[in-house]
C-alpha cells in the first residue's frame, strides 16, 4: 500500500508541474496574456482564474492518459 501512495504521489507531482506549463500554453493559445506590464485587479483575477482552470483541466486530462495507458497495458500483456 505505502509503494501504492508514493507512486501516486509521484505521478500527481509530474502531472501539477508539467500542468504548469500546459496552462501557459492554453493562455498563450486562447491570446489571453497579457502585454502590458501593469494590469488591473480585474485582469490579475481573471487571468489567474483562467491559469487555474487550464491547470485543473491539465491535470485531469494526464490522468485520463494515465489510466487509459496503465488499461491498455493490463489488457494487451493479459
Amino acid at each position: 500500500m505505502k509503494d501504492f501512495i508514493a507512486k501516486e504521489f509521484f505521478w500527481f507531482t509530474v502531472f501539477s508541474l508539467s500542468s504548469l506549463i500546459l496552462s501557459f500554453i492554453f493562455l498563450v493559445s486562447l491570446k489571453l496574456t497579457y502585454a502590458e506590464p501593469v494590469m488591473n485587479e480585474i485582469e490579475k483575477v481573471f487571468t489567474f482564474q483562467l491559469y487555474f482552470i487550464g491547470w485543473i483541466v491539465s491535470v485531469i486530462s494526464l490522468y485520463i492518459i494515465r489510466l487509459t495507458v496503465s488499461v491498455l497495458k493490463k489488457l494487451f500483456t493479459s
